[in-house]
Order: structure tokens, then C-alpha cells, then sequence
């Protein structure tokens, strides 16, 4: 098997990176450990999104990119009764679990995007400072190995770039 790009990790940041390079036009694949998308959001905590605006609540709140965010707030608002609030010195989009799980699952669908669900025993070759293979484990126990073009590390706590022995930069 063979991708252009791969995203590790499906949750708030992953899904948006793996749909935005499929919609560029690379083969793109999503490997989650979870059996479904969303990460933290949707498999424990819940929590309103921020990010999306302008920090800067004395004006009315303003959208920082178009495109996926754009999509996204154009859903919920569809959905949801004036989700947009001051939360602190920040605005945030209050979103309901479900609904943020399906608008994640509709992107999903998206050309170009394969997804893995499941996968587990996560691991790189690399040749000097270039990782050129991911292999894991599918749901039902496949090794899979994959020939990389580019790899994000969506997984939140860096596990693509702990496996490899790059650098970490924590703020």
C-alpha cells in the first residue's frame, strides 16, 4: 500500500488534516487507534470547540479560516440554537457530541481518504531523517505496511514523533 499522506490520530485536529489533503488531492490515510472518529471530544470529554474565532471578545466573534471551519460552524449553526459564546477571554462554538461525531464521519466520506479504525502496534521505518514506512495492525490483527509521501502525527501526544526519535518541541 502506498499514500501520499498519512494522519495518525482522528480526532479534533486529525479529521480536518486528513480531509484537507484529500481534498488536495492526495491518497490519504487516516489510522486511528479508536473505532471511531473525534478523539477526546467524542470518547470522553465533550467539551465546546474553540479556535475558531478571533481572540477578542469585545468585538462580535469572527471566524479565523475558511474552508473545514467555515463547514463545520455552518453545520452546527444549521443544528444548534446560538451555539457561539464568550467562554472566558475566548469565544467558543458549543457543539453537542453526536452532532460533532457526524460531521466528522461525513468528512470521512471524502475522496481520496481511506480510514483505519482500530489499528494498533504502530511502527516506522526510516531511512537517516525520513520515515518511509508505517506498519500496524488493522482491527482484526492484518499487519499493514504502508509507503509514506508525508506523515502528520495527530495523536496528541506526539507518538509518531516519539517512535522516529525526532525532536520534541513542548512549549
Amino acid at each position: 500500500m502506498k499514500a501520499d499522506v498519512v494522519i495518525v490520530g482522528a480526532g479534533v485536529s486529525g479529521v480536518p488534516a486528513a480531509v484537507a489533503a484529500a481534498r488536495a488531492g492526495a491518497q490519504t490515510l487516516l489510522i486511528e487507534q479508536q473505532g471511531r472518529p473525534g478523539g477526546t471530544m467524542v470518547n470522553s470529554l465533550g467539551f465546546p470547540v474553540c479556535g475558531l474565532f478571533e481572540n477578542d471578545i469585545s468585538n462580535p466573534p469572527r471566524l479565523l479560516n475558511e474552508g473545514l471551519s467555515a463547514e463545520f460552524l455552518a453545520t452546527v449553526l444549521a443544528e444548534v440554537s446560538d451555539p457561539v459564546s464568550a467562554m472566558g477571554r475566548v469565544f467558543v462554538c458549543r457543539c453537542p457530541v453526536l452532532l460533532f461525531e457526524s460531521i466528522y464521519n461525513h468528512w470521512l466520506e471524502e475522496k481520496n481518504l481511506t480510514v483505519c479504525f482500530g489499528a494498533t502496534d504502530l511502527f516506522l521505518t526510516k531511512s537517516a531523517d525520513r520515515i518511509e514506512e508505517i506498519c500496524f495492525r488493522t482491527s482484526d490483527g492484518i499487519l499493514q505496511t504502508v509507503e509514506v509521501g508525508q506523515v502528520v502525527d495527530c495523536t496528541g501526544w506526539g507518538e509518531v514523533v516519539q517512535k522516529c526519535g525526532a525532536e520534541k518541541i513542548v512549549p
